[in-house]
């Protein structure tokens, strides 16, 4: 490989390591700049699901089945939409979040 088309990246140093829920907020705030409804939006879903997944109880498997149902109702303009998929799947993501106690009162109130 050439000089000019050698990839480089930047190193940074943390001067602290990231918990484990600063970790699944980040990677909530990441999902939330794709766009709604989109590929790259649910693919990065699946990472924050991916994060969460020692905490995957009983609970959340109801509310994402739950979720999926959405996905096959009509919204009020008589179109499906993927986007209701995902804003359903994330506040099932976000009660597991605070069930699991990963919030904490800094991140979520009530």
């Amino acid at each position: 490989m050439s000089d000019d088309t050698e990839a480089t990246f930047d190193t940074v140093r943390l001067e602290k390591p990231m918990s484990q829920a600063e970790l699944i907020f980040q990677a909530i705030r990441d999902a939330l700049k794709e766009e709604p409804g989109s590929h790259d939006r649910t693919m990065r879903m699946a990472d924050v699901q991916s994060l969460l997944a020692a905490y995957i109880d009983g609970e959340y498997e109801t509310d994402c089945k739950e979720a999926k149902a959405s996905e096959t109702d009509e919204n009020m303009d008589g179109r499906l939409t993927h986007a209701d998929f995902q804003a359903a799947w994330l506040a099932a993501m976000m009660r597991l979040v605070k069930r699991s106690g990963l919030s904490g009162k800094e991140y979520v109130e009530g």
